[in-house]
Formats: structure tokens, C-alpha cells, sequence
């Protein structure tokens, strides 16, 4: 039901600003998940990938209700990555909050040395640290796996940096099983992976 009233009319139109596709990036691909913890719904998760130039830039944004303690705790976080055509991390920036709490981890990889900007309420520190490795985003797993199956290789693992504890790890992925299934009309490979 419209309800009418005298000195209705159409809005104003509004033009909207240019976007320079070069500056934002195309958006080559977008995931959302749910995130369930003992059964229950407790937030969401997206990966959204764009190019720019050469090089990939990831958005991971998490968004949860964890109960903590007896008490319901929202956390938000969010991880802007860029990597190269190995998928390999190039700069970075990790914001997590939760209440009044907020920390930031910025930096970048070159050389084989991380420089990383820790913020945090209480501080700011800058630190570096070599590594011996490329490190890689855990988020972009998925297309690891599936570029180095396509390729032939054998993927075991790779290897990441937490810049919050300052510590690498070293992810081992194992392949459970394979098989075949239908989204869509379309036959599709669903692989089954053991991470730890």
C-alpha cells in the first residue's frame, strides 16, 4: 500500500562519484562463512580477493559473540593482505577489537626481513625479523591447495607468521579424500583436508 500526499514528487537525482578501477581493484572473488562453536552459531567470516596491478589483495573480516567467562564478548577483526602471483605476503595490516580493546599489526616483507607496527592501547612497537621462508595469508589455503594440485605438486604445508604473538607456524595440510558433487547443475572436486 502507497500513501500519496499532496507535494509528493520524485527525489533529486544523485550522481554518483567516479571509481577508478585501476586504484580499487577488480574483485575477482568473494566467500562468506558461518562460524559455529559446539554446535551454535557464533558469527560470520568473509575473503574477499581483488587485483591490483600485478599483485592480490585479500580482505578476511571476522565478526563473533564468544562467550568468555560467562560473559558474551564481541570480537571483530580484519586482515588486509597483499601477496604476489605465489600467493606469498607482501604487506599487511591486522586490526582486532573487542569492547575497548583495539590492537593493529602493520607491515610489510622485503628481503627476507618483517617489519612489523604493533599498536595496542597501552603501546607502540616497532620490531623486524628475518625469516628464511616465504610466509603466506592461512586464509588463502583453499586456492594454495587447489593451484599446486592443478600444477601437479605435492602441497604438505606452508608457512605463516602471527605478528600479535610473534611467532611463526608451520601449518601441515593432508588430503582425507576427494570426490565428486553437484552445485548447481555443475560437477564440482570437493576436497577434504586435515589442517594442524
Amino acid at each position: 500500500m502507497f500513501m500519496l500526499w499532496r507535494g509528493t514528487r520524485a527525489a533529486e537525482p544523485v550522481l554518483l562519484p567516479e571509481v577508478d578501477i585501476v586504484v580499487m581493484g577488480k574483485l575477482e572473488k568473494q566467500d562468506w562463512f558461518s562460524i559455529y562453536w559446539k554446535g551454535e552459531k557464533i558469527g560470520y567470516s568473509s575473503k574477499a580477493i581483488q587485483k591490483i596491478g600485478e599483485k592480490l589483495m585479500i580482505t578476511d573480516v571476522s565478526y563473533m559473540r564468544l562467550p568468555i567467562g560467562g560473559i558474551v564478548q564481541e570480537i571483530y577483526a580484519q586482515a588486509i593482505t597483499t601477496v604476489d602471483s605465489t600467493f606469498a605476503i607482501r604487506t599487511f595490516s591486522f586490526d582486532l577489537q573487542s569492547g575497548d580493546y583495539n590492537a593493529t599489526a602493520e607491515g610489510n616483507i622485503d628481503n627476507g626481513v618483517i617489519t612489523v607496527f604493533l599498536t595496542t592501547p597501552e603501546s607502540a612497537d616497532t620490531m623486524t625479523f628475518h625469516i628464511d621462508k616465504q610466509i603466506y595469508s592461512a586464509s588463502m589455503l583453499p586456492e594454495m591447495f587447489i593451484s599446486a594440485s592443478k600444477a601437479g605438486r605435492e602441497f604438505s604445508g606452508f608457512p605463516t607468521f602471527d605478528p600479535f604473538t610473534v611467532s611463526a607456524i608451520m601449518y601441515n595440510v593432508n588430503s582425507i579424500r576427494k570426490r565428486k558433487k553437484n552445485f548447481g547443475g555443475k560437477d564440482m572436486e570437493v576436497w577434504v583436508l586435515n589442517v594442524s
